[in-house]
């Protein structure tokens, strides 16, 4: 029996409550802290489409950012990444120069698709709704691949915080320009 079989029994023995727990102090299976993480990534988007498609127009931000600040302190909390106090809030105000202008400038039109009642409201609410989606599960997925090619290189030690934000902010500005 190998160390990842080991793992794979483990998960199946540790009660729900302590699987995450377990998920992110093991170093042997990125590949489970990766599938956690995605499951992370969905209930994110799941909650930021949600919210944004009822939201009074122009204040989807405002909505987004809680969500999203918690699916980075989950994924991050599920790769078990040693970080500074304030890791999650530097992160997120490096990547908002990358994500803030794509996403202002959607959030302009379709708050003032909203602004037309009846029709508007809706288009504007599905079209916002998918656009949170969207953009959240970019950053997301992108943070998810940073942490894995970063914890492979490290043989599964935790990374430098500095050098994951940097490689995010590259990443996710290849992902927008590509769109």
């Amino acid at each position: 029996m190998g160390l990842q079989e080991l793992v794979d029994i483990t998960m199946q023995l540790v009660p729900e409550g302590s699987q995450r727990a377990f998920t992110a102090a093991q170093k042997a299976d990125i590949e489970l802290k990766t599938i956690r993480s995605h499951t992370i990534v969905a209930s994110a988007a799941s909650a930021a489409a949600g919210l944004a498609a009822v939201t009074i127009p122009f204040t989807e931000s405002a909505v987004l950012v809680p969500i999203q600040i918690g699916m980075i302190a989950g994924i991050t909390a599920t790769f078990g990444l040693s970080v500074r106090e304030g890791f999650i809030a530097s992160l997120l105000a490096s990547i908002s120069a990358v994500l803030g202008t794509e996403y202002a400038v959607r959030e302009l039109g379709i708050g003032l698709i909203k602004l037309v009642p009846g029709v508007g409201t809706l288009a504007g609410g599905a079209l916002s709704g998918a656009t949170a989606a969207t953009i959240t599960t970019i950053l997301g997925e992108t943070y998810i691949s940073v942490l894995k090619l970063k914890f492979t290189q490290n043989e599964g030690e935790s990374p430098d915080p500095n050098e994951v934000i940097e490689a995010l902010k590259e990443k996710l500005s290849i992902k927008l320009r590509a769109k």
